[in-house]
């Protein structure tokens, strides 16, 4: 459907919709096309702009819920005329300051495979256990060995982005704590604040905790790894 605001000059335009009960943030795109996500799978991009007309697409993986607020803090081909929030940021508090705040450094891709930008090949553990799983059909394991070896590998990678990504947040989670008891130490007055916010962080562990079953270690992976390695040595109808 076509909006009824449009876009009024460049720039990176943005919107928070719902993907699957999470908020999640969306830039508008130059034209029409599909997204990829973890868990709700591929389904049509939902916002983008046809000219200077603002486009959306919801549906059951994107609904429509709420308002729709539209906005910018970045520039994109915009006009010297229009300054951008970030630059207003930039120019009042200084670089040094500024940068601090916006983050550089932390706004690199975080990718799970190592294709990086190029996109995800195959849908990392899940696409390449079916395509493993295609090879053992035909009893074609023997003489594809090499690439059953690859596809392993890149699973293998991806466990242990997870892995590092969850000590990340776990660490994240310890210091933010650490940091919010001492601001309520020194500023009773903010105190029901702070716990509050100590309240969001605790989420994290507390997620840890309930899916540490499910997350298994580099140990497991190499294991399955070796399991899986050894049905290649020979084509057998017992091997899937």
């Amino acid at each position: 459907m076509a909006l009824a605001w449009k876009r009024p000059f460049p720039a990176k335009w943005k919107t928070q919709l719902f993907e699957g009960g999470t908020g999640a943030t969306y830039a508008f795109r130059a034209a029409k096309g599909t997204v990829w996500r973890g868990v709700p799978g591929s389904y049509d991009f939902p916002a983008w702009c046809d000219g200077e007309t603002a486009m959306m697409r919801l549906g059951k993986k994107v609904p429509p819920k709420g308002d729709a607020l539209i906005y910018f803090t970045e520039a994109r081909d915009t006009p010297l005329a229009f300054t951008p929030p970030v630059d207003i940021l930039k120019a009042t508090l200084g670089r040094p300051m500024s940068e601090e705040m916006m983050d550089p450094a932390g706004r690199k891709l975080r990718t799970h495979h190592r294709r990086g930008g190029d996109g995800v090949h195959r849908a990392c553990t899940c696409g390449y256990t079916e395509a493993i799983e295609a090879v053992f059909k035909l009893r074609e394991e023997a003489g594809k060995k090499a690439f059953i070896a690859d596809a392993l590998d890149e699973m293998t990678f991806f466990v242990r982005m997870h892995l590092e990504r969850i000590a990340e947040y776990q660490q994240f989670a310890a210091d933010m704590t650490k940091d919010l008891r001492s601001r309520a130490q020194t500023s009773p007055e903010l105190k029901p604040f702070l716990d509050n916010l100590e309240q969001l962080v605790q989420q994290i562990p507390q997620e840890c905790e309930e899916q540490k079953e499910n997350m298994k270690s580099l140990d497991h992976a190499a294991d399955l790894v070796r399991q899986t390695m050894a049905l290649t040595s020979k084509s057998d109808p017992d091997n899937l």
